[in-house]
């Protein structure tokens, strides 16, 4: 995992978006259904198949708060290489 920093907001590149569901997967229904106005409770059944399908995640925290996320499932590239690349 990766991380960016500026000021309160950080993003995050998650490499396991599957195992950070796992560990984390109430708050992001809640973050997924919010951004759709959806109720949680059936639109986490989408968060949580497009978790672990995808290669690579981002996730936007404010404050330490996670306010978003992006999924990345075509992305033909080692998620390692990807963001040394876009470091540089």
């Amino acid at each position: 995992m990766s991380t960016i920093q500026h000021e309160q907001c950080t993003i995050e590149l998650i490499d396991k978006p599957a195992e950070f569901y796992e560990a984390n997967g109430r708050l992001l229904d809640e973050v997924g259904a919010n951004a759709f106005s959806q109720p949680a409770e059936t639109f986490g059944v989408q968060v949580a198949e497009r978790f672990k399908e995808a290669g690579l995640a981002h996730i936007f925290r404010h404050a330490d708060k996670v306010i978003g996320f992006a999924l990345y499932s075509l992305i033909p590239l080692d998620a390692r290489y990807l963001w040394q690349a876009c470091a540089v």
